[in-house]
């Protein structure tokens, strides 16, 4: 039976290096306290027959930062990113080593709240934020003008590669809701009224 495009999913995984780091504590003993975390992925892995390896470089971060204001309010800041390059993504036995993709991508998130405790039975929270995304893809090496063919007998692609891409989207969101405990009309209740607003965008 012929090789297939979908008989190129079989891979073999060459290398899986992830390292982790978390830290956290006070800054100002009972004000301020961090968060950070860290962590790194690299992995190779090359389908079987293909004439390239999928390399995966990629870090994921994240830091945090809590501020008790006061007895009844605290702020909270958030920040997060991958940024990863990908080489040869589209490794495969049906790519030539010149028909590979490269892709960028990577999600930056910025967020902060504010949460007040107005009362024994009023609570109010203010929520704001970013998210910012690329991903872009281009042959692997970086050469705009080849041409990509396809051999419809074969499925063997050469050339180039015909998938070129530059995208991002970005989002930012202001929110806030106020919260109502009840323990009356025969139990506990929990009443929740609040407002949104999604501003976003799409660029290719």
């Amino acid at each position: 039976q012929p090789d297939t495009p979908e008989d190129a999913r079989t891979y073999r995984l060459d290398k899986n290096n992830n390292l982790a780091l978390t830290l956290g504590g006070p800054i100002v003993r009972d004000k301020v306290w961090f968060f950070a975390s860290y962590e790194s992925i690299n992995s190779e892995f090359t389908p079987i027959g293909s004439p390239t390896t999928r390399d995966w470089e990629g870090i994921n971060y994240l830091g945090k930062i809590t501020w008790q204001a006061g007895p009844s309010w605290r702020i909270i800041g958030k920040y997060s990113d991958t940024p990863t390059d990908i080489a040869n993504d589209d490794a495969s036995r049906f790519l030539a080593e010149e028909a590979t993709t490269f892709q960028k991508q990577g999600t930056a998130i910025y967020t902060a709240d504010l949460n007040g405790v107005l009362s024994d039975s009023l609570m109010w929270n203010v929520r704001g934020g970013s998210y910012d995304s690329v991903l872009d893809a281009y042959p692997q090496h970086g050469d705009l003008e080849p041409i990509s063919h396809t051999n419809g007998v074969t499925g063997l692609t050469t050339g180039n590669n015909p998938n070129q891409q530059y995208s991002e989207r970005y989002r930012t969101e202001l929110g806030t809701n106020l919260t109502w405990f009840v323990d009356h009309f025969g139990g506990s209740h929990e009443f929740k009224t609040g407002a949104e607003r999604d501003a976003g965008n799409r660029g290719t």
